[in-house]
């Protein structure tokens, strides 16, 4: 962000503070879309990346006929035209509302592009990211309760007058 500003002065910059950061953010989501029907890029996401599954290897999904039917996905490259790496051994998912479906795990050198990443919260560094260049402090909330964003909001609003006033972080803020 310092590069940024630095090389576009006028330039007003605004950044994510709060939130799910979901792998989403690079366009990769399938999940959310594979399992609810609901587009993540469309700001429809059912967060379906929290929900409870079990992990397998192929060799111990049970039982073994069900092994036969597993899906495969071996592409010869990545969306980059990389040549693509396959998992060591053949990893899926079974999402705990769906016994006996499995979806096949695949990464390719990039990461591995089912499940969200972990959820943002830089309230410690508004004075970094101030300092940085930022004008505007974002909370993810589209999906989300009047009443989370409000609590969020609120928790932002003190942090950032307490900057403001030139006092230091307080934790109770989190």
């Amino acid at each position: 962000m310092i590069k940024i500003k630095e090389h576009c002065p006028d330039l007003e910059l605004e950044a994510f503070v709060h939130g799910s950061i979901c792998i989403a953010y690079s366009g990769r989501c399938l999940i959310s879309n594979y399992m609810s029907y609901r587009d993540p890029n469309q700001g429809t996401c059912s967060n379906s990346c929290r929900w409870q599954y079990k992990m397998y290897k192929k060799d111990e999904v049970q039982p073994a006929e069900l092994q036969k039917k597993l899906p495969m996905y071996e592409p010869e490259s990545t969306q980059h035209g990389d040549p693509y790496y396959p998992l060591q051994g053949d990893y899926y998912l079974e999402e705990s509302e769906r016994p006996g479906e499995f979806m096949q795990i695949d990464e390719d050198e990039n990461g591995t592009y089912l499940m969200n990443a972990r959820d943002l919260c830089a309230i410690e560094y508004l004075q970094e990211l101030r300092d940085a260049g930022i004008v505007s402090f974002k909370v993810e909330g589209r999906s989300k309760s009047v009443y989370y964003a409000a609590l969020i909001s609120r928790a932002y609003r003190h942090a950032i007058d307490d900057l403001a006033a030139g006092k230091p972080f307080n934790p109770a803020h989190l």
